[in-house]
């Protein structure tokens, strides 16, 4: 069970960067640690900054489901060691100790930081009110903070870590957010006709992500009301090519619409 943790408020800032190589900064030092276990244990308790985190999580997601005998002990060498680096970093007229900013709960550690110090937070933040935003009608100012949400990706997530099944799939659903927040922004931008300036950024994405519909159909309609009719069809004939390559399927109706509107100059 998760459950949140009040969060500290110090002179020396934490900040975690998930969103590319993993980060760990206390103040203006870096303090990322190098150990593949370590980075690991970071990264878990990070993906759940201000949240419980069991041992047991913590043991399975390290050892991924086949601990040796010694990896409670283990654990807590890690957990002991990142407390260490963190004391020898804050400054003496910090109030915080490092058991403040690593918290022993029950059966669990808590990574705690304040509001806005993880790149994650503050695209998940960005993100969610953007899409609000576009929810409302307000498309200027929700792509607006959908993007100010996607710049704070720098690449892959966790680019230098050795994954885990655990951090496998954090990055999986991280990849996947990335992707529904680039489409619906795109999908405003569209709507508010800036198709010209979406085509570099579309086709890229398209040959990123070949079987994703939903950019082929954005660059399709982009193509279009740029007078490139002949392209964006173009685009429709290479889409089902490799559906029908890759996966021996056809491209969905939504697809099939758009195409057909092309055809008959109505998108």
């Amino acid at each position: 069970m998760t459950a949140t943790i009040e969060t500290p408020r110090t002179t020396a800032r934490i900040e975690l960067r998930l969103l590319g190589p993993l980060r760990l900064g206390c103040g203006t030092e870096d303090i990322t640690p190098t150990p593949t276990k370590m980075k690991q244990l970071v990264a878990m308790l990070a993906f759940n900054a201000n949240a419980a985190t069991s041992v047991s999580s913590l043991i399975d997601g390290l050892w991924e489901g086949h601990p040796p005998n010694s990896a409670r002990g283990t654990l807590h060498t890690y957990i002991t060691t990142l407390r260490r680096t963190l004391e020898a970093t804050l400054p003496s007229r910090s109030r915080l100790e490092a058991r403040d900013i690593v918290v022993t709960q029950g059966a669990s550690y808590v990574l705690a930081v304040e509001p806005g110090a993880t790149d994650l937070g503050r695209y998940r933040e960005r993100v969610r009110t953007g899409l609000a935003a576009l929810k409302e009608g307000s498309l200027a100012a929700g792509t607006r903070l959908i993007r100010e949400g996607l710049a704070e990706w720098r690449g892959e997530p966790i680019a230098d870590v050795a994954l885990t099944e655990t951090l496998d799939a954090e990055v999986l659903r991280l990849r996947e957010s990335r992707l529904y927040a680039l489409e619906q922004c795109l999908q405003a931008e569209l709507r508010l006709g800036w198709h010209a300036k979406c085509l570099e950024e579309l086709a890229l994405l398209c040959k990123r992500n070949p079987l994703h519909e939903g950019f082929h159909r954005q660059r399709m309609i982009a193509l279009n009301r740029s007078g490139r009719r002949a392209e964006a069809l173009r685009v429709f004939e290479q889409l089902e090519a490799v559906l029908q390559e890759e996966l021996e399927i056809e491209p969905d109706s939504t697809s099939l619409q758009v195409r057909d509107l092309i055809y008959a100059g109505r998108a």
